[in-house]
């Protein structure tokens, strides 16, 4: 007698189904959701991008993409690792984007072209007026106490300074910066962030600047004597914030900073991120 064909159960269905229905992406990029993605070299599982801009690994866990948590500046957290969303090709402008093979990412896009605000450096397309490892020009790198600004390489400014072009400044003392950046006193000194005749009561002259030696963090208790960057005067002495160590000369979280993970100097590997002191 001959046999019945027998259905497939719900379960089996659905699997298959699933199996079925995997989505492919166009020649440009594929969005992936629990894949391991290769791009730039490095594979690294990636999970689901959400709608937000951040990602959920397949471990679960989820990274904002505004290259925090220990990644260093200008990378994203995908995942576990950081990568570079303008040119890597696993994660090309969000996380878990793969470009199809052999299409670079450009600036984001999967196959796109260097604009004219941008050149190619070690065969990725970068601003030479920002970017850390091409800081003006190419292979031109900045230090981790240091950011790029035009192109140029500057120190982190202490808190209560200003960032006016490539220099840190206090407001409310700087001759030629008096009370906002570009804002020159003109043979006056400055003091509480107004041009004067004289400084203040309570002030010391630092040539045309009105510092308060107590609180100014390039005058801090004394003229000239600036502190590093994210330090902080108080009291005339600089000091870190609470949470925070010194390390030549700059305040770091040894809980998070990808240079000093755990203490000063133990920096992270490129494809790492620190997290509670430890690089992962």
């Amino acid at each position: 007698m001959a046999e019945t064909p027998r259905m497939l159960t719900p379960v089996v269905a659905l699997v298959l189904g699933g199996v079925l229905s995997f989505a492919c992406g166009d020649d440009g990029g594929t969005a992936t959701s629990g894949a391991a993605t290769e791009g730039g070299g490095n594979t690294t599982a990636v999970g689901t991008t959400t709608a937000a801009g951040s990602e959920t690994a397949a471990d679960g866990s989820t990274g904002e993409l505004d290259g925090s948590n220990g990644c260093p500046e200008g990378e994203s957290v995908c995942g576990q690792a950081c990568f570079n969303l303008d040119n890597d090709e696993g994660h090309c402008g969000e996380c878990g984007f793969a470009c199809a093979a052999d299409v670079e990412c450009v600036v984001g896009v999967c196959g796109g072209e260097c604009p004219a605000t941008h050149v190619m450096c070690d065969e990725d397309c970068v601003d030479l007026s920002v970017n850390l490892d091409h800081c003006g020009e190419c292979d031109e790198n900045c230090n981790s106490s240091e950011t790029c600004v035009s192109g140029n390489c500057v120190e982190e400014c202490p808190l209560g300074a200003t960032l006016c072009g490539t220099e840190c400044v206090t407001t409310d003392s700087d001759a030629d910066h008096c009370g906002a950046c570009g804002s020159s006193c003109d043979g006056q000194v400055c003091g509480g962030g107004t041009c004067q005749s004289t400084c203040p009561a309570g002030t010391i002259q630092c040539g045309d600047d009105c510092a308060d030696a107590a609180t100014d963090p390039l005058h801090c208790g004394g003229c000239d004597n600036a502190c590093g960057g994210n330090q902080d005067c108080v009291a005339g002495n600089c000091t870190c914030p609470e949470g925070f160590t010194e390390c030549e000369g700059d305040c770091v979280n040894f809980d998070s900073d990808h240079d000093h993970c755990g203490g000063c100097g133990d920096d992270c590997d490129h494809d790492e991120i620190c997290i509670a002191g430890s690089c992962n």
